[in-house]
């Protein structure tokens, strides 16, 4: 007679084989990455096929990544993370403006304006085509 293991019982040994890691905080976040992933997985009820597409979209997105260009930043982007960890990590107090993420236009040290002040820093001449 063979005993079959669980999908719960499963769960818990990959969460478990995170415990020798030197950094409690790491094993907080991969347990519950794991535990969220198994979810999914359960709900939707993934194929092998499905599993084996989304392992090649995200191989494919790591390919395209080099030293300047990160297109998991955009993937975050995308599915909503990136603003998601800017609404939990920067809440605004009233009053104040929402967080967001950086847009492409971003500039570090850009000067600081007072409501309604230009953001002109020259002006063209009056026969430049801007």
């Amino acid at each position: 007679m063979s005993t079959r293991i669980t999908p719960a019982e499963h769960l818990k040994e990959v969460q478990n084989s995170f415990d020798d890691s030197m950094n409690p905080r790491l094993v907080e976040v991969l347990r519950a990455a794991v535990k969220h992933l198994h979810a999914f997985t359960a709900e939707v009820g993934l194929t092998h096929k499905e599993w084996f597409a989304g392992i090649d979209f995200l191989t494919q997105t790591g390919k395209m990544c080099d030293e300047v260009r990160q297109e998991f930043i955009l993937l975050s982007d995308t599915l909503g993370v990136s603003m998601l960890l800017e609404m939990i990590n920067y809440a605004a107090s009233d009053g104040a403006t929402e967080p967001t993420v950086f847009g492409p236009f971003h500039v570090d040290g850009a000067p600081n304006r007072k409501d309604g002040e230009s953001i002109i820093d020259h002006i063209f001449p009056t026969d430049s085509p801007l």
